[in-house]
């Protein structure tokens, strides 16, 4: 039944990671921790597991919506190589050096997850009815552009929700980009910090080893459950983006933040009691 309910999770992750081009981690993160708990991973890395494998959800969710974009002549590549080589960069060290050590606990996670989704839901909201004026003539330095790939790896380490959540705001507010580019910017740009980021997790040794079918951190039927439902959401996410009105795709989206920052909450809350 945890695989059904995964592939479930996989399916809705796709269809929002190819709405609003930030990768499916937003679900991911409140399915996954139930499902690895169950197959037996302690809560001592628990954390660790989670993130992993939300991020090869998210890998294999913009990978197929970033291939949609291609086939439509809508990518990037100039653009998402200078973002994603700092994504990547800034993910792997996050990764070496905070996430996969025993410092970083359940409790700090939750923290940095509630706060990542606060600050998408007051941007989400702001932008909802007036979107900031496209300015194809608006400065973008390289050096803006890879400042936004950092911030990205960092929040999709630390967090498994994918960079986009930071990456599209920052091009879309900061740098007055038209919201669909940005859109595929960051899917581009997820596909290449979610893929090293995955194939680093996949060297690492957990100190508890949950013996079913896992490579490191990543968990195979856990995986494939995830993959069978994205490569259905993803091309269908893609199409309704662009026959849905932006405000429409916000307010849904805002929902979605509301419960998981809900859920998120309640769980710290429980651990500080």
């Amino acid at each position: 039944m945890e695989h059904v309910y995964l592939a479930l999770a996989g399916l809705a992750g796709g269809f929002l990671s190819g709405l609003l081009g930030i990768g499916g981690g937003i679900l991911y993160i409140v399915i996954l921790p139930v499902a690895l708990a169950n197959l037996g991973v302690p809560e001592s890395e628990l954390v660790q597991y989670t993130i992993a494998n939300s991020l090869f959800g998210t890998l294999i969710a913009s990978l197929s919506g970033a291939y949609g974009l291609f086939r439509q002549g809508e990518f990037y590549l100039k653009e998402v190589l200078i973002l994603g080589v700092a994504s990547v960069l800034t993910g792997l060290l996050s990764l070496e050096y905070i996430v996969n050590t025993p410092f970083y606990s359940q409790k700090a996670f939750n923290i940095i997850v509630i706060l990542v989704l606060a600050f998408i839901f007051v941007k989400t909201i702001m932008t909802a009815k007036q979107e900031p004026a496209y300015d194809e003539n608006h400065p973008r330095k390289n050096i803006m552009l890879a400042a936004s790939g950092c911030g990205g790896g960092l929040i999709a380490s630390l967090s498994g929700l994918g960079g986009g959540a930071i990456i599209v705001p920052m091009l879309n507010i900061g740098m007055r980009m038209d919201i669909k580019m940005a859109k595929s910017i960051s899917l581009g740009v997820i596909v290449l910090s979610s893929a090293s980021m995955t194939f680093f997790n996949t060297l690492e040794e957990p100190v508890y080893d949950v013996n079913y079918y896992n490579t490191g951190y990543l968990v195979w039927p856990v995986m494939i459950a995830l993959s069978a439902g994205v490569l259905l959401g993803s091309p269908l996410g893609v199409t309704t983006a662009r026959r849905w009105p932006a405000h429409i795709i916000s307010y849904i989206f805002s929902v979605f933040i509301l419960i998981v920052i809900g859920l998120k909450s309640y769980n710290l809350i429980e651990e500080l009691i």
